[in-house]
C-alpha cells in the first residue's frame, strides 16, 4: 500500500472539456464516435461536446491541496480541446495568479489552433505577456498541432481550416504569444520537414516539437506505422540546449535523456521513458522522479473530475477495463467539489494501484511502459529567436 502526498505532485495534466471540432483520425474520440455513443459496460462513459470545467469547479478541485512541487500544469486531454472551454483565460489567469501554486509554474495549452477569434487569441497572446518571466519565456505556452502546411494539414486535421488556424496564431504571436509549432510526422507531409521548421521562425513560433512515436502514415482506410529510423541516435546531451528545453517544461527532468546526433545549434533531444532493461517490469512514467518511485508524481484529470495515474488510462475503453480487473469503486477518486485530491490519492484505489500495475500487468501498462516499448518526442528550439537575448 502507498501513499502519495500532493506535496510530491510535479504535473497535472488536465482534461476541461469535452468540446472540440477536429476529426483527428487516431484520437481517442473517434473511439465514441465509432461506438455510435453506445454506454460501456462501466459507470467510465464519455460523451462529447457536452461538458467544460467551470472556473468554479476548478477552483473547487484543485483548491485544498499543498502543491509545493507542481511545476507544470498541462491542459491536453485524450477528448478535449481546451480552448473551447469559454473558462479558459479566467481558469489560466487564476492559476498563474494564484499563491497555491509556485512562481516557477508553467501552464501549457495543447491545440489544433482552429476555434476561438481572434480576439481570443489576442487575449491569449497577452496572457503570456503578462506572465512573462524573461524576454526569452512566459510561464504560458501554447502547444500548437499543425501537421503541415495549407495543402496537408488538413488531411489529419479534420475540420481544421488553414485561413482560420493562421489568422489565429498571428493573432497570438503578434499579442506577445508563447508558442511552440508541433508537428507530427506523416507520410504525406515528412517532405514538409525544413520548409515547416523555416516557416515555425519566419512567423515567431519559440520552436518546434517533432512527435515521431506516434509516426504513421493515413489513408482513408488505413492508418499504420511508418518507419521513423531518424529519431534514432546516441549520444550525451549538449547541456547548455537541455537545460533550456527543461525550463520551458517541455522535456521532463526525470526521463532518460538522450540526444540525436547534430551540429551548432540543430541540436536534437528525445526522450526515453521506457529503460528497465535489469528488472525487466512496467517503469510506470507515472511514478518516475523520486527515489521511492511508487510514489505518483504525475497524475491526469479527466473532464468528469476522476483522478487517474495518467492519460494512458483516461480513455473510456481503458477506464472500463480498469473497472473490470481492478476495482468497481469509481467514486471515490472523482473530484465532486467538497472533496480533496489528497483524499483521492488517500483512498484504496490509488493507495494499491502500484501493486495492482505490477502484479496485474494491464494491457495500456504494458504497451506503453514496459521494457522495449518507446515513445518519443524531439524538440528543437527556434535558435534564431534566442539570438541576442539573454535574460
Amino acid at each position: 500500500m502507498i501513499t502519495t502526498p500532493t506535496k510530491v505532485i510535479k504535473e497535472l495534466q488536465i482534461e476541461i472539456t469535452n468540446y472540440c471540432q477536429a476529426r483527428c483520425p487516431e484520437c481517442a474520440r473517434e473511439q465514441v464516435h465509432l461506438s455510435k455513443f453506445k454506454k460501456p459496460t462501466s459507470p467510465y462513459y464519455y460523451e462529447l461536446n457536452t461538458k467544460y470545467v467551470t472556473i468554479e469547479q476548478f477552483k473547487s478541485w484543485f483548491n485544498k491541496d499543498n502543491w509545493e512541487k507542481l511545476y507544470l500544469i498541462d491542459f491536453c486531454g485524450n477528448y478535449d480541446e481546451p480552448t473551447t472551454n469559454p473558462d479558459l483565460l479566467e481558469i489560466i489567469d487564476w492559476i498563474l495568479g494564484s499563491d497555491l501554486f509556485s512562481k516557477e509554474l508553467v501552464v501549457s495549452i495543447a491545440t489544433n489552433g482552429g476555434t476561438r477569434s481572434t480576439q481570443f487569441w489576442k487575449d491569449m497572446g497577452s496572457l503570456c505577456e503578462k506572465y512573462r518571466r524573461n524576454s526569452i519565456h512566459s510561464r504560458l505556452r501554447v502547444v500548437w498541432g499543425i501537421d503541415g502546411l495549407e495543402d496537408t494539414n488538413h488531411i489529419y486535421r479534420i475540420n481544421v481550416k488553414w485561413n482560420k488556424l493562421q489568422e489565429n496564431f498571428r493573432a497570438f504571436l503578434s499579442s506577445g504569444g508563447y508558442g511552440y509549432w508541433q508537428f507530427i510526422y506523416f507520410k504525406h507531409n515528412e517532405h514538409q520537414e525544413k520548409e515547416v521548421e523555416q516557416r515555425s521562425i519566419d512567423e515567431g513560433f519559440a520552436g518546434m516539437k517533432w512527435r515521431g512515436g506516434q509516426a504513421h502514415e493515413y489513408s482513408k482506410t488505413e492508418i499504420r506505422p511508418m518507419d521513423i529510423g531518424k529519431f534514432k541516435g546516441k549520444g550525451k546531451v549538449d547541456l547548455t540546449h537541455l537545460k533550456n528545453v527543461v525550463d520551458l517544461g517541455i522535456i521532463d527532468r526525470n526521463v532518460i535523456i538522450d540526444s540525436l546526433e547534430g551540429s551548432g545549434n540543430d541540436k536534437w533531444v528525445v526522450r526515453d521513458a521506457f529503460k528497465n532493461k535489469v528488472e525487466n517490469k512496467i517503469s510506470c512514467k507515472a511514478m518516475l522522479g523520486y527515489e521511492d518511485k511508487e510514489q505518483f508524481s504525475r497524475l491526469y484529470v479527466t473532464y468528469h473530475g476522476w483522478v487517474i495515474p495518467c492519460c494512458w488510462w483516461g480513455t473510456q475503453l481503458e477506464l472500463n477495463n480498469v473497472y473490470n480487473n481492478y476495482s468497481k469503486d469509481t467514486e471515490s477518486h472523482k473530484l465532486n467539489g467538497k472533496n480533496s485530491v489528497q483524499e483521492i490519492l488517500d483512498t484504496p484505489w490509488f493507495t494499491n494501484l502500484h501493486e495492482y500495475i505490477q502484479t496485474q500487468e494491464p494491457f495500456t501498462c504494458v504497451s506503453h511502459c514496459k521494457e522495449n516499448v518507446y515513445s518519443k518526442i524531439s524538440t528543437r528550439l527556434n535558435t534564431q529567436q534566442l539570438v541576442g537575448k539573454t535574460s
